[in-house]
């Protein structure tokens, strides 16, 4: 697994096209993780982000040739106690500030420092807001900010849903945000943003 650092490729090419896998809440289920992960790489993308529930789950990306992986902790792993973890992330993503949360906002459990999701929105320092948390797939724009929970990846979920996963694909211009039933890789959702205007 390698911390993931955009930039262009050893040959000089300039990155215009990227692709994110993003998983939450997998909850020790580690086949279906394994599985997502065979199907996220199938489609190529270039990183995978662990939205946390349980944080040690994304060592499973260490079995594959996973090039980079962004992971948070779920707000009851322990990590979530260890001040040496962030507790969310935010990255540049060819110009989209994107935000990995495991919540949609803040939580009892947070540190009196931790950036606080619903303020990073508010004050529109964030494009696009990766969250779990709620086993519910989600893809909504919300005051100019996309919010994805790509859902669950347990095998039975009392909330009812499927177990799914997602995919961004990102141009500096427009993202295209899908969600993937689990483990047929039916497409439940799909929506595509342009970048808002400054």
């Amino acid at each position: 697994m390698h911390p993931f650092v955009l930039t262009a490729e050893r040959n000089d090419t300039i990155i215009r096209i990227m692709k994110v896998g993003v998983v939450s809440d997998t909850h020790k289920n580690l086949d279906y993780l394994r599985e997502a992960t065979r199907m996220l790489l199938n489609e190529k993308v270039n990183l995978i982000i662990h939205l946390g529930d349980d944080y040690e789950d994304a060592e499973v990306f260490d079995e594959f040739d996973v090039r980079s992986v962004i992971k948070v902790p779920g707000v009851y792993d322990p990590e979530y106690m260890d001040r040496k973890i962030a507790h969310r992330s935010v990255e540049d993503f060819l110009g989209w500030r994107v935000l990995a949360s495991h919540t949609p906002v803040s939580h009892s459990n947070d540190f009196p420092d931790d950036p606080r999701p619903e303020d990073l929105c508010a004050q529109k320092k964030v494009d696009i807001l990766l969250h779990g948390h709620t086993h519910i797939p989600l893809i909504a724009r919300k005051e100019h900010i996309l919010h994805f929970n790509p859902g669950h990846l347990k095998e039975n979920d009392k909330k009812g849903y499927p177990a799914s996963f997602g995919i961004l694909e990102l141009t500096s211009e427009k993202v295209i945000a899908r969600i993937f039933e689990f483990p047929g890789g039916k497409q439940l959702f799909c929506e595509d943003f342009q970048k808002p205007q400054p």
